[in-house]
């Protein structure tokens, strides 16, 4: 029996790829409209599900405090 090798993230990625692509193949414009706001619904749903701490915000701030010389 052969193991199963681990996918890479660009096999995963070509794997998306391929899947939204059979699924659209023969869509009109508006099939696709819907399509894309149907997936990108469930993608808002599922980040808000799965968000538990707040998102990092980049600062240019930094974190330590230094005593001004003078």
């Amino acid at each position: 029996m052969k193991a199963k090798k681990k996918k890479t993230m660009v096999e995963k990625l070509r794997e998306i790829r391929d899947k939204i692509s059979m699924e659209t193949m023969n869509m009109t414009f508006e099939e696709l409209e819907h399509y894309f706001s149907e997936r990108k619904k469930k993608l808002a749903l599922k980040e808000k599900t799965y968000k538990t701490e707040p998102s990092v915000s980049l600062s240019a701030e930094p974190r330590v405090q230094y005593k001004k010389n003078k």
